[in-house]
């Protein structure tokens, strides 16, 4: 995955409004390249949950568990199919072109708002 903050997000969509040499274009956005576990990891630190135990799951089990319980579970069977396909992308030449010299990395301390 390539988590982005949502105040980049933020000034790269507001500056979009003012730029009109970007009109109409499209703009993939992401941040560091970080599996999923590490995401987990990260989040449970920023909110104060370290201390929790991750129990490793098969996606085959949560999967079928999607399609037997549906809306019960926070995730849908499609989703996992995207998390599992994962989700990339290398935005250097869009911070350069919204002005944005350092996104903001995707760490317990840029996630304070969690706790």
């Amino acid at each position: 995955m390539s988590p982005i903050h949502i105040k980049d997000v933020s000034k790269i969509f507001v500056k979009a409004l003012s730029l009109r040499k970007i009109s109409k274009q499209t703009y993939h956005l992401g941040g560091d390249n970080i599996n999923w576990k590490e995401i987990l990891r990260i989040i449970s630190i920023a909110s104060n949950k370290e201390s929790k135990m991750f129990i490793p799951a098969p996606a085959i089990f949560i999967k079928i568990a999607a399609s037997i319980f549906g809306n019960l579970l926070p995730v849908s069977r499609e989703q996992l199919t995207m998390i599992m396909e994962g989700n990339v992308c290398n935005s250097e030449e869009v911070f350069g072109i919204f002005g944005i010299d350092k996104p903001i990395t995707f760490s317990p301390k840029n996630l304070d708002y969690l706790s």
